[in-house]
């Protein structure tokens, strides 16, 4: 993360760009849509997800401060193939083209780190449909909440909670999955010691049985 965070910085220094804010929930773009600049999330999480025409929608992932969004129009002109919605509120920083070129110009190593945050997001998104491809139900579950701990997770005495506040929905969505059966993942989780719930926190107790669980 902290590489992602540099990378944030020489856009964050930059004077004439529009900066955004989205409440939780609000759409940023729409899968379909031809995104004519870029979007850089300087604080909050982005969920990426696509949603089907009868509204269902099926989480790929979700993107932190330092990421970078809407490269396939500036870059390959190609519409969006997900759609981009503010799962926390986000603040965003919007460079069209010529940001970039100056960006690219003025700060040498901006280019590698543009290139490493598209990596990782290639690698997340690639990660999530080996897993839904690969897993069952239930290591689905446990390999998303392992993503979340690593992402969003912060250490405590008792294990690392994650601080991403996800419902049992979201986790269906994100798992191809019901909500009913993540009920009862976690459920069995809970009874092994593997994970603990504080309100609508989770905390991974055990992070090598949770990693099990997912395999």
């Amino acid at each position: 993360m902290g590489q992602l965070l540099a990378m944030a910085e020489p856009a964050e220094r930059m004077t004439g760009v529009t900066r955004r804010s989205y409440l939780k929930g609000q759409v940023i773009f729409s899968s379909g849509e031809i995104c004519d600049r870029v979007y850089y999330v300087s604080r909050g999480v982005v969920k990426l997800s696509f949603v089907r025409e009868d509204g269902t929608e099926k989480i790929v992932t979700h993107l932190g401060p330092g990421s970078i969004l809407g490269e396939s129009g500036v870059f390959c002109g190609k519409p969006e193939s997900v759609t981009a919605t503010a799962a926390w509120p986000v603040d965003i920083i919007v460079l069209t083209r010529s940001d970039l070129d100056r960006l690219v110009g003025t700060d040498p190593d901006f280019s590698l780190q543009l290139m490493s945050s598209l990596s990782r997001k290639i690698d997340l998104i690639t990660s999530e449909l080996e897993c839904t491809c690969l897993r069952s139900a239930g290591g689905r579950i446990a390999y998303a909440l392992h993503q979340l701990g690593i992402s969003y997770g912060i250490d405590l005495s008792e294990g690392r909670m994650i601080e991403y506040r996800v419902t049992h929905e979201e986790l269906a969505r994100m798992a191809g999955t019901c909500r009913v059966t993540v009920t009862n993942v976690l459920a069995g989780l809970r009874r092994q010691g593997i994970i603990d719930q504080r309100r609508a926190a989770i905390v991974i107790k055990d992070r090598e049985r949770l990693i099990s669980w997912a395999t």
